[in-house]
C-alpha cells in the first residue's frame, strides 16, 4: 500500500528470470517489474535450496562479478511487497504471484523464509531507487497520496459541483428566455 500510495505500480517482467527486476521511474509515477512466480509445495522447495546455495556461496563472489546472488533479492523484494493476506491477493492479480498455495501460506512461506536470508545487491538496489524517488518527488508523493486516500471523496465533490453547473445553466437559459 505505502509503494501505490506514493505512485509506484507493480507490473510483471517479460521474463521470468530472477534478475529481471528493477524499477522504472516516469516523470509521474513509478514502477517495480518482477518476474512472475509460479508457486507450489515443489517450487517452494526449490527456492528455499536456491537461495540456501546463494547464502552458502554468497560470501566469496565479489561484487563486480557477473555472479550475483539474485535468489535471496527476489525472494526479499516480494517478502517486502507482502504483509498481509490482501497483499497477496492483489500480487495474484497483477500476476506476479500464482500458484496452488492459499494467500495465507504464501504469506508464511515469505515471511518464515525472510527470516533466514538477507536480501543482495539487487534488493538493495531496489531500495535505493524507491528512497531516490521519495526524495526527488516529495510534493507529487503529497500531492498523489492526497488523491489516493480521497479519491471517493474527491469524485463525489465534483460530481455534485458538476450536477449544480448544470443546473445553474439551465436556469439560466430559462431567465434569458
Amino acid at each position: 500500500r505505502p509503494l501505490q500510495e506514493m505512485g509506484i505500480k507493480l507490473a510483471a517482467s517479460k521474463t521470468t528470470n530472477f534478475a529481471d527486476m528493477g524499477i522504472k521511474k516516469t516523470p509521474l509515477s513509478g514502477e517495480i517489474f518482477l518476474p512472475p512466480l509460479l508457486l507450489d509445495q515443489v517450487r517452494a522447495c526449490w527456492l528455499i535450496n536456491m537461495a540456501a546455495l546463494e547464502v552458502c556461496i554468497g560470501a566469496g563472489v565479489r561484487q563486480d562479478s557477473q555472479e550475483q546472488p539474485v535468489v535471496c533479492s527476489y525472494l526479499a523484494v516480494l517478502a517486502m511487497l507482502m504483509d498481509r493476506e490482501e497483499d497477496v491477493h492483489e500480487l495474484r492479480a497483477k500476476r506476479l504471484v500464482q500458484g496452488e498455495l492459499t494467500n495465507r501460506d504464501t504469506l508464511d512461506f515469505f515471511k518464515t523464509l525472510i527470516k533466514h536470508i538477507s536480501g543482495g545487491a539487487l534488493y538493495v538496489h531496489i531500495l535505493e531507487e524507491i528512497e531516490d524517488y521519495k526524495l526527488k518527488r516529495r510534493m507529487w508523493i503529497r500531492v498523489h497520496v492526497f488523491v489516493y486516500r480521497n479519491l471517493k471523496a474527491i469524485i463525489t465533490v465534483l460530481s455534485i459541483v458538476g450536477g449544480l453547473m448544470g443546473i445553474f445553466k439551465a436556469l439560466l437559459s430559462i431567465k434569458k428566455h
